[in-house]
């Protein structure tokens, strides 16, 4: 039998301080890296998979081959270009309007987005992060998913 762990504790102390609510449009990553953007691009806010290629690119449940979302794009990026994705982190945004507890997932209609619905039959599940408030989720790029059955 396996387990997961589901409950996330977002308060506390870190090496780099308190975490607090980020302002619209800000973040506070626990882990990032540094990665280049594949062909089109990519926009702030995007899930993102690695290619074969070494670059990143929109993910989405649809099929396995733009799966294993592992990050967060915290600006847009032009294709070859590169900026910081976050892994890990509480990242807000004025636009969302999620309901706080919810679980997240990656999108498997839309390319890039989030959702609050589980992904269709026959498509894949990767839960990504938990809305804090309305407007800021703790994230996290984990890579494991299932197929909906």
């Amino acid at each position: 039998m396996v387990r997961f762990r589901t409950d996330v504790n977002v308060a506390g102390d870190f090496s780099h301080g308190k975490w607090d609510i980020p302002a619209s449009g800000e973040y506070n990553a626990l882990a990032s890296i540094k990665l280049t953007a594949g062909a089109g691009g990519v926009s702030k806010y995007d899930l993102l998979y690695i290619t074969s290629a070494g670059t990143v690119l929109k993910a989405m449940g649809d099929v396995s081959t733009t799966m294993r979302c592992f990050g967060m794009a915290t600006a847009d990026i032009t294709a070859a270009s590169s900026d910081i994705v976050m892994i890990e982190g509480l990242i807000t945004n004025s636009g969302w309007a999620w309901t706080p507890g919810v679980d997240l997932f990656v999108s498997d209609t839309t390319a890039g987005a989030i959702s609050s619905s589980v992904p269709s039959s026959g498509h894949l599940q990767q839960r990504v992060g938990l809305a804090i408030t309305a407007t800021t989720i703790y994230f996290y790029g984990n890579g494991i998913y299932f197929e909906v059955e």
